[in-house]
């Protein structure tokens, strides 16, 4: 079950004709064990590959502006055994991206869909703008998702 977090959803959305339900204006997460059943791990490297989706991500919102940038250790090293603050690994893939109140603008890139087996992604409140990337219907692990207090708009992207 994916919960999906926005300011403004549609309850008749693509996302329930698989199951997903929709909530407006979360503020409280979930609790973690609630979310993954994956032994987070900070020994295993990351692949290069996921590590370009993420800095991929970090330029499209402007993460030099980041309210944490210069202590959010982004860009410093492997992304999974480097202590990037808001990303945890399993077996050297992200599975989690929580990044909350940190002044993200700009807009999510498509590229997040590349990250097969993340299943937290946790962008709440900010100045993120744009359409979600169609590439997320591709996170198929992806069991909670919040996007609240964002400029998202337009439709969920079709399954």
């Amino acid at each position: 079950m994916i919960c999906l977090a926005t300011q403004a959803i549609s309850l008749r959305n693509p996302l329930q004709k698989r199951g997903l339900h929709t909530r407006r204006n979360v503020i409280d997460d979930p609790p973690r064990s609630h979310v993954s059943n994956r032994k987070i791990d900070r020994t295993t490297p990351g692949r290069p590959e996921e590590r370009e989706i993420l800095m991929e991500f970090w330029n499209s919102t402007n993460g030099e502006w980041w309210t944490d940038a210069g202590e959010n250790n982004w860009g410093n090293g492997d992304h999974c055994t480097g202590n990037w603050k808001g990303v945890e690994c399993s077996g050297g893939e992200v599975v989690t991206i929580d990044i909350v109140d940190n002044n993200q603008t700009g807009e999510l890139s498509e590229s997040l869909g590349g990250l097969g087996a993340l299943d937290r992604l946790n962008l709440r409140t900010g100045g993120i703008g744009g359409v979600l990337p169609a590439s997320l219907v591709k996170l198929t692990n992806l069991t909670y998702l919040t996007i609240g207090f964002h400029e998202i708009g337009g439709p969920l992207p079709a399954s």
